[in-house]
């Protein structure tokens, strides 16, 4: 049997510019205001919420995800 690679990554989400068309910005404004280095600050406050913290939402995603594919046994654990 294969070893199982317990910290492989696979990635969930992205952000890139276009999305902030959604907030109103203009053109101008995404071209002036953000940068990469803004861009890569704002993806990292995001996923210290939504990866790093005990956030219900992202157990709740998942858990749906995965009843896709199996069934989900119990709750998360504590």
């Amino acid at each position: 049997m294969k070893a199982i690679d317990w910290n492989k990554e696979f990635p969930i989400a992205c952000i890139n510019r276009a999305d902030l068309t959604e907030f109103g910005f203009t053109d101008e404004q995404i071209a002036t205001i953000f940068t990469d280095e803004v861009m890569a600050e704002i993806a990292a406050q995001m996923q210290e919420k939504y990866f790093l913290t005990l956030s219900y939402w992202f157990w709740d995603d998942l858990k749906h995800a995965l009843g896709a594919f199996a069934q989900v046994p119990h709750e998360k654990r504590s």
